[in-house]
């Protein structure tokens, strides 16, 4: 019967058996009407494109966290990650415009092409060949093309900026982390309920370790006064009996002879220490990478020194936490060593104590975490350790942590401006690459605008060769980065033998940088242009710096006395291993015989680099005055000879020429000067 509904076909039945005279409506009418075009675009269009939303969800919110035990590589699901968003969804969606929308088949014209009670839905609304039209193929066709090209597009950039970030701040990032770990192991040292993993029976008659697995075993449920008050021979606290030896304050200690041993051979020989100059490979894989970028996650924790150490979001928490830090380190140190000496002696912190984060099971330290902690603390030649310089150590760390935080977040937002200038090229051409696919001439089109494209063209060409010249030096040099100390000049200026005057970065962008006057606080602008042709003397990368000054000896002064003055400057910079690495260079550079005094150049390397250029003239300073005192105690101060005066007569008045002159000079000149009472009060009779 006609009133039936016939059965549905499959979605690829042909059109066939369709009797237009059935129709009530559109009788007559050829192409597609308005409500197909209404039905076909804002209806079937938008279930389509929900569909490839559903389906994107399901990719990457399912596939790629299970990755279905592995068979996805990292490539694979980077690229995923990539194209999520519009390229993805624009995939999939003119995939699904393929399957459902796209061909001669009765369904893709009407999806209810079968029934015959509502002939908007049916074959008797006409649609034209829109759906097997070749334009609408090629535009399916050229979605799928660019949504892989943006996608690729997207994971080119990511590969290539993150290998940039890889290469530039993967080895600061990794020293970085092993202080903050040495730094958590520290603080997990001062905790009293940490301690060795050494039980009683695994002990073989080891003074620290015993001691260690005491403290720890003891201080489990005891308060924190217990260990303030420490009581006279013969107290009993726990059970535990503290008595007192003849040992004197400097050969205390809680470690054995052998322990002891090691930790001086460790800080005799912390001058010797040098920064390896590692470099890493450009070609680094995407493993590295990906690793690299989840590590960065660590700097922005509320507690990147652990919870042991506490909450350190502010450089004002990370000093309260040090300070809190010493004093439980001090703590454990006095409870240690309260069955060796008075509670009454006075307590500063020594590196023995920091050393037993280096501790093994096996009573041995483990020598590369031990020199690790002596390059992060840096103790005195007596193994002490201050408050302040404590403190001092891990603000400094605490400064670097934030200084790369903040470089890798400006180098992001280069990142982002260059992408936005590769997009424009990239968008561009796939303009001209969809006109032509719409069968419009792209030729024809620009081919208008040609001389209005010229003129614009030969105005901006100044303009336009200084910002691609500057975007090229920030993109591929950049010879510094946030917070950095800089010194910009010309190529052909002379350097300054006593460190350049420096300017500290603020902020960086494709166009130009902004930069702070260390001295005055001014800030300056400057085209990135401009900048390329420059000398920049970076201070952050020159590290330990070299200084320098020179003094003066009269001719009297004998060699043995200048080697002893030699002997006690070299020892006032071993003495002072936080501050100088080496005593470099102590050679006379100059002789003046007829001014009576030979010059000497004193050469040292300090342990900061010239970006620290406040240090660096703090110690040289002090250096310098050390060495004037010991000079003047020893006789050797050079005093100048009196040099005479030239008076040349102009008109009626004498003028004195205050000129220097040598011995030689200096008859002639007196001859030359009038006889007047000025000459009598000036030279005598």
């Amino acid at each position: 019967m006609s009133g039936e509904p016939t059965p549905a076909p499959s979605i690829g039945e042909v059109s066939v058996g369709f009797d237009p005279r059935k129709c009530l409506y559109w009788k007559g009418v050829k192409g597609p009407t308005i409500s197909w075009w209404l039905l076909f675009l804002g209806v079937r269009q938008v279930i389509t494109l929900g569909f490839a939303r559903a389906a994107q969800y399901v990719v990457i919110h399912y596939a790629l966290k299970i990755n279905f035990s592995g068979l996805m590589g990292p490539t694979i699901r980077l690229f995923l990650l990539q194209a999520k968003g519009w390229p993805f969804v624009l995939i999939l969606w003119a995939l699904f415009n393929f399957a459902l929308l796209f061909g001669s088949r009765r369904f893709s014209e009407h999806w209810l092409y079968y029934q015959d009670w509502i002939e908007l839905f049916n074959e008797c609304n006409p649609s034209g060949s829109v759906t097997s039209n070749s334009s609408y193929g090629g535009l399916l066709v050229y979605a799928i093309f660019l949504g892989i090209l943006v996608a690729l597009k997207r994971f080119w950039l990511g590969l290539r900026f993150g290998k940039a970030s890889y290469v530039r701040y993967a080895e600061k990032l990794a020293d970085i982390l092993k202080d903050l770990l040495m730094v958590s192991r520290v603080a997990k040292v001062s905790r009293y309920e940490y301690y060795s993993e050494m039980r009683p029976h695994d002990m073989d008659d080891n003074s620290v370790l015993d001691f260690w697995y005491a403290a720890g075993e003891e201080q489990e449920a005891a308060p924190e006064s217990f260990l303030e008050n420490v009581s006279e021979e013969g107290q009993k606290g726990k059970g535990h009996k503290r008595t007192y030896t003849s040992m004197t304050v400097e050969s205390a200690t809680f470690m054995n002879d052998k322990q002891n041993e090691d930790i001086r051979e460790l800080l005799g020989e912390w001058e010797d220490l040098e920064l390896s100059d590692g470099t890493l490979d450009n070609d680094a894989d995407l493993g590295s990478i990906i690793q690299f970028r989840a590590s960065i996650g660590v700097l922005e924790s509320p507690m990147p020194y652990s919870p042991a150490f506490g909450v350190a979001r502010t450089r004002k928490e990370v000093i309260e936490g040090s300070e809190k830090l010493y004093e439980s380190l001090l703590k454990k140190q006095q409870f240690l060593e309260s069955s060796f000496l008075p509670p009454h002696v006075p307590a500063t912190l020594r590196f023995h104590t920091i050393a037993l984060t280096a501790l093994k099971s096996t009573g041995h330290f483990d020598e590369k975490l031990c020199k690790s902690l002596v390059k992060l603390f840096r103790p005195g030649r007596d193994g002490l350790v201050s408050k302040l310089e404590f403190c001092k150590s891990i603000d400094n760390q605490y400064k670097e942590l934030r200084k790369l935080r903040a470089s890798i977040v400006n180098e992001g937002k280069v990142n982002i401006a260059s992408e936005r200038i590769i997009n424009a090229i990239f968008y561009g051409v796939m303009l001209v690459i969809g006109l032509g696919v719409l069968g419009i001439d792209p030729v024809a089109l620009f081919g208008v605008m040609t001389s209005f494209i010229l003129g614009f063209s030969f105005m901006i060409s100044g303009a336009s060769s200084d910002y691609f010249r500057g975007l090229l030096f920030i993109t591929l040099q950049r010879p510094y980065d946030i917070g950095d100390r800089v010194n910009v000049s010309s190529g052909s200026t002379a350097s300054s033998a006593t460190g350049a005057a420096g300017w500290i970065v603020k902020d960086i962008n494709l166009y130009h940088t902004t930069f702070i006057f260390g001295t005055t606080n001014e800030y300056a602008t400057i085209s990135n242009g401009a900048l390329s042709n420059a000398r920049i003397i970076n201070a952050a990368r020159s590290p330990l710096a070299c200084l320098n000054f020179v003094m003066k000896f009269g001719l009297d002064v004998s060699a043995g006395t200048i080697q002893i003055f030699k002997d006690e400057l070299m020892g006032y910079v071993k003495a002072r291993p936080r501050e100088w690495l080496s005593f470099n260079a102590f050679r006379m550079t100059r002789i003046e015989a007829d001014q009576g005094f030979v010059e000497y150049k004193i050469i040292v390397q300090h342990r900061e680099s010239w970006q620290q250029i406040g240090a660096l003239m703090d110690s040289i300073a002090a250096l310098q005055a050390f060495a004037f005192l010991r000079s003047r105690e020893l006789n050797m101060v050079y005093k100048a000879p009196c040099m005479p005066v030239e008076l040349k007569m102009l008109g009626n008045a004498a003028v004195p020429d205050l000129t220097p002159q040598g011995p030689r000079d200096r008859a002639s000149t007196e001859s030359a000067v009038p006889s007047s009472p000025f000459r009598q009060a000036l030279f005598g009779r």
